[in-house]
């Protein structure tokens, strides 16, 4: 747990989010639970424009998809949230409905 916690605040990017799930996402709980949903705001407000990737991701891994639908929540900080939001309505990518949807009726 103390390892996830660690790396979880060092993802830059979908992949490295993607590992970190594959590795430690049976630890998501708590204080873990919360940072995931703080680096998943980071990366949707800041990472937009390779958003696709994370398309991908969750294309070929159901599972990473729930993990994702479930850390677009209140731990998300408000002005990232509104970069999200904004993200969201104006540039939803091809194949990206379900995202932008969970993030604007969040």
């Amino acid at each position: 747990m103390k390892q996830a916690q660690r790396e979880v605040s060092h993802i830059v990017d979908w992949e490295g989010l993607h590992n970190s799930f594959k590795r430690f996402g049976q630890c998501d709980s708590g204080h873990l639970e919360e940072e995931y949903s703080y680096t998943l705001g980071r990366l949707l407000a800041h990472n937009w424009n390779h958003v696709d990737t994370l398309l991908q991701f969750t294309d070929t891994d159901p599972e990473f998809k729930r993990f994702i639908l479930k850390h677009i929540d209140e731990n998300i900080p408000e002005e990232e949230a509104q970069i999200i939001t904004r993200n969201a309505r104006n540039n939803c990518p091809e194949h990206g409905d379900w995202l932008c949807k969970a993030i604007v009726d969040y």
